[in-house]
């Protein structure tokens, strides 16, 4: 396993919180967003989280379970320390200002619901306050978002962020060369961002309105991720530092702003010397031999907090698979792709109540700590992706363009957290067809910055089977909903032998290509004869729990006894115990007949993995 050091650990923690990401107005979990000094009407902030310590520069107010007074007191040290670091580099220019209010919350879950943002820390400068979430498990954040208030008294704002947000990064890391190796790394594998890109604001305004552009159609601005961003820019304030000298850095840092030479120039430079720091950054992974007997847990809630990725009810529900016995986990990240046939770029969601990044680590983290695997799988929605092509060669140029970065995202979020599997692209039909080259590449570039297991998820049928690239991951992925039978009302051994037919063409595809094979989803709806169309929830259909727990074992039942079959992904298990249950139409398993099923299957003894 890849093992990271202090800087690792903290921007595996998350390295993603872009400086100037926001969430815009409107619905904000179990309440409106207040002022952030203000839960609701009459109620203070701090009569929710009272004042526990007050040091040199700080007034911590702690939510009750967010820190005992041990822990308390070991953060505020950390604190003062990182302040220090900065009072050593600003020196005369820093006065003392006044102290901070530091709000710290047991969780993201709650910080959201008091404040609207779930980020694991946001600050609000015009209140000399800081809101952070201490998640279990997860210790950090990319960067020490306080540091800004003594940089910004000291220095002002910078013309380019980059320029702050580089220099907090590298005050907050305990071991700077990592930062730079980190960088490396991803200027190596193809990722390196152009110094035009680092030096332009707008490319970090995270708060994007989706359902603006999803209802005119519009195009998305083409972000730069920040688990590129925060540690390239980190990288380029230290080496202008030592470049110009600290105290020439410090003098240039409000008012620097290249001309086109001047950047040019420095990019070439800079580039030769990160890249002649690169160094390894560890033991890469080896993909996970399997069998993986997991779900697709995906992220189920519209309007409130609660049952979501953040919640205390989705690690309730990840601890209730992992006491069926499942070995493995899926997260499931959605994306907007708005413009049909025209490229456009694939936004990171970022309102409070989608698959954002702090809700995905969430989901890592707890999975991890209950011994499971995780495969991140990131998802096009609301058009199926399969539908999704392009007009032109060029357009297609574009969209794979925009996909990568896309896509790169993800990659570095599961490597940085230590995700076993990283799922590439989920039934791109259209998108594979023809489009050999370009997949070749993206997944050869990843395999620069993500170093476990590579799968691609392909549609039942046509795709799975004439995929020509198989080669280029390290197991054949499907998304299973073939028929088991057209009958309304099949027997038992009709359905097994249904499902003996559907592994057998799978069989066939993975002989050719000599790769196991990944069940990335396989599903049936608990609605009348599931078995006749499995891809569909066919609400109009009357509800048949029994049909369902009947479809799923069959199928669960003849890969069990696959030794080519590397595991499987069952779709879907909910984030919540509010979704599924004897009401439910859906493909969900929880609380039916079919959880049983599956838990059977989870607990049964693993077929040894061959890939003969």
């Amino acid at each position: 396993m890849l093992r990271l050091g202090p800087l690792g650990v903290a921007l595996a923690a998350g390295l993603w919180l872009a400086a100037n990401a926001g969430c815009r107005e409107g619905e904000r979990g179990r309440r409106r967003r207040p002022p952030p000094q203000v839960i609701d009407a009459g109620r203070s902030l701090s009569d929710e989280l009272p004042l526990r310590l007050e040091t040199d520069h700080y007034r911590y107010f702690v939510q009750r379970g967010a820190l005992d007074g041990d822990s308390l007191a070991a953060f505020a040290r950390r604190r003062e320390a990182v302040y220090a670091g900065a009072r050593r580099l600003l020196g005369a220019r820093l006065s003392e200002p006044p102290r901070v209010d530091y709000y710290v919350y047991a969780r993201a879950s709650e910080k959201g619901a008091f404040t609207g943002d779930v980020r694991h820390a946001h600050l609000d400068p015009a209140r000399r306050a800081l809101h952070r979430a201490l998640e279990p498990g997860v210790a950090g954040h990319g960067w020490d978002k306080e540091l800004a208030l003594p940089l910004r008294a000291a220095l002002g704002r910078p013309r380019h962020v980059a320029l702050e947000i580089g220099l907090g990064v590298r005050l907050s890391a305990a071991d700077p060369a990592e930062l730079d190796a980190l960088a490396a790394r991803q200027l190596r594998a193809g990722y390196g961002l152009p110094l035009a890109e680092l030096l332009d604001d707008n490319r970090l305004a995270w708060d994007v309105d989706i359902r603006t552009a999803l209802r005119n159609r519009g195009e998305v601005p083409d972000l730069s991720s920040p688990l590129f961003f925060e540690p390239q820019a980190g990288a380029l304030v230290g080496w202008l530092m030592e470049r110009w000298g600290t105290e020439e850095f410090l003098e240039r840092y409000a008012e620097w702003s290249p001309d086109p030479l001047e950047r040019a120039a420095l990019e070439r430079e800079w580039r030769e010397q990160l890249g002649s720091a690169a160094r390894s950054a560890g033991n890469p992974r080896r993909p996970t031999s399997g069998p993986l007997k997991g779900v697709n847990h995906t992220h189920e809630p519209l309007r409130t907090l609660e049952g979501g990725y953040l919640s205390p009810e989705s690690d309730d529900m990840l601890e209730r698979l992992r006491s069926h016995g499942a070995s493995a986990v899926a997260v499931v990240p959605y994306t907007y792709f708005t413009r049909g046939d025209l490229p456009t770029a694939l936004p990171v969601l970022r309102h409070p109540l989608k698959e954002n990044d702090e809700s995905a680590v969430r989901v890592i983290q707890t999975a991890r700590r209950l011994g499971m695997s995780v495969m991140v799988k990131p998802q096009i929605q609301p058009v199926w992706p399969g539908d999704i092509a392009m007009r032109s060669e060029e357009a297609w140029r574009g969209f794979f363009g925009h996909y990568e970065r896309w896509i790169a995202h993800y990659a570095m979020l599961a490597e940085l957290n230590g995700a076993e599997l990283l799922c590439v692209g989920v039934e791109l039909v259209r998108a594979t067809e023809g489009r050999e080259e370009a997949w070749r590449g993206i997944v050869r570039r990843l395999r620069g910055i993500f170093s476990g297991g590579i799968v691609y998820a392909a549609n039942w049928g046509e795709e799975l089977e004439r995929l020509r690239f198989w080669d280029a991951f390290d197991y054949i992925g499907v998304d299973s909903y073939y028929p088991l039978s057209e009958a309304a009302a099949p027997s038992d051994r009709e359905l097994a032998a249904g499902a003996r037919r559907v592994l057998a063409r799978i069989r066939d595809v993975q002989r050719r290509h000599g790769k196991p094979v990944l069940f990335t989803e396989l599903g049936f709806s608990s609605t009348a004869s599931p078995w006749q169309q499995p891809w569909q929830d066919r609400r109009d259909r009357p509800n048949a729990l029994t049909d369902q727990s009947r479809a799923l074992g069959a199928m669960l039942a003849a890969i069990d006894g696959a030794p080519w079959v590397a595991g499987a992904f069952v779709w879907k298990w909910p984030s919540g115990p509010a979704y599924g249950g004897p009401e439910d139409r859906s493909h969900i398993v929880a609380g039916k007949p079919a959880e049983a099923v599956m838990a059977r299957w989870m607990r049964s003894a693993p077929t040894r993995l061959s890939a003969q």
